[in-house]
């Protein structure tokens, strides 16, 4: 079996692996993100004046919350939450989304044990065993 050592250290690395091929950004353009997989666009950009326009989250760490308009709604508990690309609309808006720890009476539980929804998808709930 042949191994090749390893590459010095002090050797940089060669341009192919470290260039971007991306033009030089002026300081008012938007700044352009991972290419999201998307039907519609191949780079989301940030909203304008991101973050001091950005709403904070409707729904904060440990509320008790279901789903909207599904016969068997899940319900749980937010344990995450991110500022993301909304598709369902052109152009596309900002909004968002949270991961919800499923309560085990939850009908999904038995595949799945946390999900992500959109806030417009989410109510609040009373936590279990409030009166």
């Amino acid at each position: 079996m042949h191994v090749d050592p390893p590459e010095p250290a002090d050797r940089p690395a060669s341009t192919s692996e470290t260039s971007t091929n991306l033009p030089a950004a002026s300081p008012d353009a938007a700044i352009p993100l991972i290419p999201w997989q998307s039907r519609h666009c191949g780079v989301i950009h940030l909203p304008s004046q991101f973050p001091h326009r950005v709403t904070p989250p409707k729904y904060p760490f440990g509320t008790h919350c279901r789903w909207l308009l599904q016969p068997h709604a899940d319900a749980g508990v937010v344990i995450g939450q991110v500022y993301a690309p909304d598709e369902r609309e052109a152009p596309t808006r900002w909004s968002w989304v949270y991961l919800i720890l499923l309560q085990p009476s939850s009908p999904s539980w038995g595949w799945i044990v946390a999900d992500w929804v959109d806030e417009a998808d989410l109510e609040p709930l009373e936590p279990p065993g409030r009166l």
